[in-house]
């Protein structure tokens, strides 16, 4: 999934990595017994994802030489749909991290950063627009934030269905 966005982008295919993680995420949902969390977490994945590296553009930090399907001062459907298949780990391959602040913390502090790199680097998928440093840093204070952020609320919606209450939890 990570090298069909990451891959597709760098190589002018914006529409694969989105085309990958909807079948991902036709699969990951249709075997859930918590349908309703993980579509609730796809919800706030998509415009947070589209939020925050939008600003990493605005802030003149990353460009994105396949900005497809819209325009270049905005972030590409690709990394939105990586956002979104990164969700769709957090009560499953990666539920390790739940209940583990500090942990989450390091590995989006960690991880984050070297995706971007490596699709930077590897790929051609995007480019950083400022020093390296100041990039990877950002990046680093980015995920180090948000990834403990989204496995608490992935925590949060697991188990959740549709009509649950938060009281009945």
């Amino acid at each position: 999934m990570w090298i069909a966005c990451v891959g597709g982008g760098g190589a002018g295919l914006w529409w694969l990595g989105p085309l990958a993680v909807l079948a991902f995420g036709i699969w990951q949902v249709s075997r859930s017994s918590f349908r309703f969390g993980e579509l609730s977490m796809v919800l706030v994945a998509a415009p947070l994802g589209m939020t925050v590296d939008t600003l990493l553009i605005g802030f003149g930090l990353l460009k994105y030489p396949t900005p497809g399907p819209w325009g270049p001062g905005v972030a590409p459907i690709w990394i939105v749909a990586l956002w979104v298949g990164f969700v769709l780990t957090l009560n499953h391959s990666l539920a390790w991290l739940k209940g583990k602040p500090g942990l989450a913390f390091v590995v989006g502090g960690v991880a984050g950063p070297f995706s971007y790199w490596l699709g930077a680097t590897t790929w051609r998928a995007v480019e950083f627009s400022a020093p390296m440093i100041v990039v990877l840093g950002a990046l680093t204070i980015v995920w180090a934030v948000i990834t403990p952020a989204l496995v608490l609320l992935a925590d949060r919606f697991d188990g959740l269905r549709m009509g649950d209450e938060a009281s009945e939890r």
